[in-house]
């Protein structure tokens, strides 16, 4: 959850209530202009620009600790755009994921009919993995992918709806430590859901379902 603050306000007073519920909290404050930055393309190349260096003695310490801190800011407006844009749609709703590893399956929901779906997951503005033309059956059929910590979204369109209209399918993920880890959803044909999953939430379960 990423919350504005408006004023003079701090969010010290608001981040002891929220550890007081076993919240974990992280106070990052100019994420407006964080986000900005990271949305100048001249920033962008030059913050990602590497340094100069000439001479006997080249780029001290100072230099590269600078060129480091300058990608560090690039990639924290990355994740602060990108948690702030996603959510979840189309019948799904958020989830969190204790481990590094996205693992989950896709099950035709009802009556098996020759529903198709793509399935993609997509992270930072990345696409990490694209399954297309997928026939969902009822055993179902299994995906994993390496997520890095921050916001993941896992986007199911659907091609048609089979012979029984709509397209459904129900979701399973594995190894979550919040939310569902049973969804399912109903779609029209070029409907898309989409799951948001915060990565790196503390301990999973060990098996499909979860909370």
């Amino acid at each position: 959850m990423n919350i504005q603050l408006r004023g003079r306000d701090d969010g010290i007073e608001l981040a002891k209530h929220l550890k007081a519920l076993s919240i974990p909290v992280l106070l990052i404050s100019g994420q407006v202009n964080l986000i900005r930055q990271a949305d100048d393309d001249g920033y962008r190349k030059w913050a990602m620009a590497a340094p100069s260096c000439s001479g006997l003695i080249g780029c001290g310490p100072q230099y590269l600790e600078r060129w480091t801190m300058k990608r560090s800011t690039l990639a924290l407006g990355d994740i602060l755009a990108d948690s702030r844009d996603a959510f979840s749609s189309g019948g799904l709703s958020d989830v969190t994921l204790a481990g590094l590893i996205l693992s989950y399956a896709l099950r035709d929901f009802g009556t098996v009919d020759g529903d198709i779906v793509n399935v993609s997951v997509s992270q930072f503005g990345r696409i990490l993995q694209q399954n297309n033309n997928l026939v969902l059956t009822g055993e179902g059929t299994s995906f994993s992918v390496p997520v890095q910590r921050g916001v993941a979204i896992l986007s199911v369109t659907a091609v048609n709806e089979g012979s029984i209209p709509p397209n459904t399918a129900a979701l399973s993920i594995l190894g979550i430590s919040g939310g569902s880890g049973n969804q399912s959803y109903s779609l029209g044909t070029g409907g898309t859901s989409d799951l948001k999953v915060t990565v790196g939430g503390g301990l999973g379960v060990p098996s499909v379902g979860g909370n």
